[in-house]
């Protein structure tokens, strides 16, 4: 095997433990969201408080899965608006 097809070959390993462990992690995540009774999710509207916000809905449900976003001094206007409509939708 060449260097290059070696090299190929542990890109393609590291891909699938990478997948595997993302795979093991969400259901880990969707487990433990499943045995509470409700959550609540500090939301920014970014994509890892987005992720977590939609799993614990998918669990639990829109009357279980419940969102806050902090407003302060330092959080801008437009962040709020952008966490707001993503919550909305």
């Amino acid at each position: 095997m060449t260097p290059a097809k070696r090299a190929d070959v542990r890109e393609a390993d590291a891909e699938a433990a990478a997948d595997a462990s993302a795979s093991a992690s969400a259901s880990k995540l969707r487990t433990w969201l499943s045995s509470q009774t409700s959550v609540l999710v500090c939301f920014s509207g970014g994509v890892d408080s987005s992720y977590l916000l939609a799993e614990a809905v998918r669990a639990l449900g829109p009357g279980r899965a419940h969102a806050f976003t902090a407003v302060s001094a330092s959080l801008d206007p437009h962040e709020r608006t952008h966490a707001s409509q993503i919550a909305a939708s």
